[in-house]
């Protein structure tokens, strides 16, 4: 997960509200700035291009989304925003990789920051990655952390003629943006869903230590995920009911689709945290068993050795007159009587199973 920027946090203390800093992750990679020009009879798209070559498109009277992959040059992102009128609080809260989802209108555009969740299958955990969206008239602006290619389908959907997403307002393109977040987290669900009953079948088969360990890592990713899921659910309840004159009415349904589909991923998040609580007293009872087993089996050894010793004490004592002392077979026959009980008792409890 993303951890905070110290460094950039105390350059920031101080400063006026709507300060243009980057406060993430440091990194020193280049800051990707694409653009595409859409309307119902094509669309033109400009990969890594200058801010000025794409901020050029936005005079014709077509669709334009730009997307900025990288926000730790902030003055790109600035320049682009400011090209479109958005406020500097937008500006601070887009380039804050720390600020929690949440959705605004003002009075040209709608603004929704949130979270793209990602899984990493080798240590089974989250990455964590800040994104903003801008919707105005006719206008989408989507800005990301870093680069991926969570978008591509809908770049795809773009350039293919006679497509819903080309037909429609660029409202329904910033719903095709979130949509793509939400489903990411069903996908994520499905990888810690698998690798719970992986888990499950290990457990089964012999528990240890390092599975307890397991089980607390996944408990707090989903912890994590839910904390990011609730509050998506909250911004997609804003827009489905929002009466914005940037939401046409007839999307308004596609919204509350994605709405749905955040109940649903919380409903299975709780399930699948009752699954890991489970897990856990799956284990609890496992290393009982085994506890069980081994107690079973000292308390076996004990019960065989406690005859033997009974006779080796007998036969110990220091009395001179004891029958079987001064008989030539005496010690022979001893043995062959400790050795029977032995073996009759160990078979005994192998038929009951206590070996």
């Amino acid at each position: 997960m993303e951890q905070l920027n110290a460094e950039k946090i105390s350059q920031k203390t101080g400063m006026p509200s709507g300060s243009t800093v980057y406060v993430g992750k440091k990194k020193s990679g280049k800051v990707d700035v694409s653009a595409i020009v859409y309307d119902k009879t094509s669309a033109v798209e400009l990969n890594n291009a200058s801010v000025e070559k794409c901020l050029k498109l936005r005079d014709t009277n077509k669709l334009i989304w730009i997307d900025v992959d990288g926000l730790h040059q902030p003055e790109i992102v600035e320049k682009i925003c400011k090209a479109f009128d958005i406020h500097s609080l937008v500006i601070e809260d887009i380039l804050n990789t720390q600020q929690r989802p949440k959705t605004e209108e003002f009075v040209d555009y709608v603004f929704v920051t949130m979270k793209f969740l990602n899984y990493q299958s080798k240590n089974n955990s989250l990455e964590v990655e800040h994104a903003a969206f801008v919707l105005g008239k006719n206008f989408v602006l989507s800005f990301t952390e870093q680069k991926n290619n969570d978008f591509d389908p809908i770049r795809k959907r773009l350039h293919a003629e006679g497509e819903k997403i080309r037909l429609k307002s660029p409202d329904y393109l910033f719903h095709a943006l979130i949509d793509i977040a939400v489903d990411k987290f069903f996908n994520i669900l499905e990888e810690i869903g698998n690798y719970m009953e992986l888990l499950e079948d290990e457990i089964m088969e012999k528990p240890n230590k390092i599975q307890l360990q397991k089980i607390q890592e996944n408990k707090k990713m989903l912890m994590h995920l839910r904390h990011s899921v609730y509050p998506l659910r909250e911004i997609i309840s804003k827009l489905h009911v929002s009466d914005s004159e940037f939401i046409a009415q007839e999307n308004i349904k596609y919204f509350r689709d994605v709405y749905d589909h955040t109940v649903q991923i919380i409903e299975t998040t709780e399930s699948f945290r009752d699954m890991n609580a489970s897990l856990k007293d799956l284990y609890m009872s496992g290393i009982s068993l085994q506890m069980n087993q081994t107690m079973q089996i000292l308390t076996a050894i004990s019960l065989i050795f406690i005859p033997l010793t009974f006779l080796a004490g007998v036969y110990g004592m220091n009395f001179d007159v004891l029958p079987e002392i001064h008989w030539k077979y005496g010690y022979f026959t001893l043995w062959a009587v400790m050795i029977t009980i032995a073996l009759s008792m160990f078979r005994y409890f192998k038929r009951k199973k206590w070996f």
